[in-house]
């Protein structure tokens, strides 16, 4: 990745070492490995070849599990495929990314990984002519062989030179083991001696592997319900807090419409009482004029009188001048 990217890192040399942003991978890891490895066998007066034999099938077995990793991050997947029906449910639905299935290459490179560690132990007890290196070499020949295949279902993959970088690698490794074992023949490496009561070794490293996958599988399976359960909480949460949002919106839309009611309310209010003070000042208003008119209507009544009174008076008079005209 480095010398991909060269141009970038020559500016930042920072970054070089800034591991925990990415960037680490396999090869590094085993060279890296590999040097330390030589660098304490050298201090300790340990064979090299002998402590990369006995790390060999380590390192291969971590990578079986090390795939499972690619799986939970639904990283390092194949091309697109109509159907992973031969799977588990657990593999399959997690390999459904971006609206399609994905081959599964991880399960692949770890199955691949998985055999490879059985067939050193196997090796390792069983076969006679096996020359200090020769399982070191076993393990380069079989992974590069097998993440050359893997990595061509790939889909996220640098290229270089027409074929991906990991390819390229792989080939290097095959033509590294193919050369320990002739370098290791021709240097008569010392076999490896096997006495017969180690014979129930290769069957105990077998049990451990198959105990690891088991359990590896197991612990998937439990991890996948506890994420079912965890998105199912979620999604009621979700649901739970959008029916309170709305509940409040429909709330404050009910307070608004309150408020809204209570001011018009209030403007009414101030309407009629000044109406309600007109109405009790026309009141008294009607009250003096009815007072007034009684006033009235006596004084017409006695106008009245003394006007029939004076009528009266005036026909005696008028009857009394014709009389004593005559």
């Amino acid at each position: 990745m480095l010398f991909l990217v060269f141009d970038y890192y020559s500016q930042h040399l920072g970054e070089i070492f800034a591991i925990w942003n990415g960037g680490l991978a396999i090869y590094g890891g085993l060279i890296t490995g590999a040097i330390v490895l030589y660098i304490f066998a050298d201090r300790k007066l340990i064979n090299t070849w002998d402590f990369l034999d006995i790390a060999a099938p380590s390192v291969m077995i971590a990578q079986s599990l090390g795939r499972w990793g690619n799986f939970f991050n639904q990283e390092a997947y194949g091309a697109v495929v109509e159907n992973l029906d031969y799977l588990p449910d657990f593999i399959k639905n997690q390999m459904y990314i971006d609206g399609s299935y994905r081959q599964p290459t991880f399960l692949y490179e770890s199955i691949w990984n998985l055999i490879g560690f059985a067939l050193i132990v196997i090796f390792r007890r069983r076969l006679k002519n096996i020359r200090r290196g020769h399982i070191t070499a076993f393990y380069l020949i079989w992974y590069g062989f097998g993440r050359m295949i893997i990595e061509g279902m790939r889909t996220d993959s640098l290229m270089f030179f027409g074929l991906r970088v990991s390819q390229w690698l792989s080939a290097l490794l095959i033509g590294l083991g193919i050369y320990i074992i002739f370098y290791q023949n021709r240097k008569k490496a010392p076999f490896y001696n096997v006495k017969r009561r180690i014979k129930m070794l290769e069957v105990a490293y077998i049990i451990v592997a198959i105990a690891l996958v088991v359990f590896l599988v197991y612990l998937i399976i439990t991890l996948q319900k506890v994420g079912r359960v965890i998105d199912e909480t979620e999604k009621t949460v979700k649901t739970l807090t959008s029916d309170v949002d709305v509940t409040l919106h429909q709330t404050n839309e009910l307070l608004t419409k309150v408020n809204v009611l209570v001011d018009d309310i209030n403007v009414k209010v101030a309407t009629i009482d000044p109406l309600f003070t007109a109405v009790a000042d026309l009141s008294v208003s009607v009250s003096d004029l009815n007072e007034q008119a009684r006033v009235l209507s006596k004084k017409a009544s006695s106008a009245g009188s003394k006007t029939i009174k004076t009528g009266a008076g005036l026909s005696a008079i008028r009857v009394a001048s014709k009389f004593f005209k005559k």
